[in-house]
């Protein structure tokens, strides 16, 4: 809910708001998010047609992520230690079976 999401926000914060296919409108209380300097930025993604070429063409030319390290869920504080070093490529937390 984008009215609870801009409640939430610490000064300085920001909201992105991602595929709004339907459009929406919501109500908030102005004067509180102008207080804590905070800011919504909409973000253009491509259509779902797009997004399946796009996942044919990846899978043709077998593209496939660069995993850096890999996790157990356990673990996730030093994975986190992992990000902020600078991984080269993905860091992976790996879920409970």
């Amino acid at each position: 809910n984008v009215s609870r999401a801009i409640a939430s926000l610490a000064r300085g914060g920001h909201v992105a708001l991602i595929g709004g296919l339907q459009g929406f409108s919501t109500a908030f209380d102005f004067l509180p998010f102008l207080f804590k300097r905070a800011s919504i930025n909409g973000v253009s993604v491509g259509s779902r047609r797009n997004f399946e070429s796009m996942n044919r063409a990846l899978e043709m030319i077998q593209l496939r992520p660069v995993i850096d390290a890999s996790y157990p869920w356990s673990a996730a504080t030093a994975a986190l230690e992992h990000l902020r070093r600078g991984p080269f490529g993905k860091v992976v937390l790996r879920r409970p079976t």
